[in-house]
């Protein structure tokens, strides 16, 4: 679990620092490069003693703290199947033997 540590608000009214997390239907990801690797932050919600919250609010000029739940995860880069390894190697195939009979047909008229 993440924690926000204690924030505090502007001097100009209660502010709403986070919304909406625990009350969503999903998860909310934010993507990060991190030493050139890929990682996704998965938001799930605030807590605050304890407790899942929608919200995160500080009073004016006041510190407040909740935790973030959240998982970091490595996205690893997708690797081909062996059967689009195949039909790839059969389409450069196929586009080498039409350019090579191109060829043969422009020498042959000449």
């Amino acid at each position: 679990m993440l924690s926000l540590g204690a924030v505090t608000s502007p001097p100009a009214a209660a502010t709403t620092i986070f919304n909406n997390f625990a009350g969503s239907p999903a998860k909310q990801t934010e993507l990060v490069k991190i030493d050139g690797k890929l990682y996704a932050l998965d938001i799930s919600g605030l807590v605050h003693d304890g407790n899942p919250v929608e919200e995160f609010w500080t009073k004016e000029k006041d510190k407040t703290s909740a935790e973030l739940r959240a998982q970091l995860r490595l996205v690893s880069a997708a690797v081909p199947e062996p059967a689009n390894w195949a039909m790839m190697i059969v389409g450069f195939g196929i586009a080498g033997a039409a350019v090579r009979a191109g060829r043969r047909r422009n020498f042959l008229a000449k």
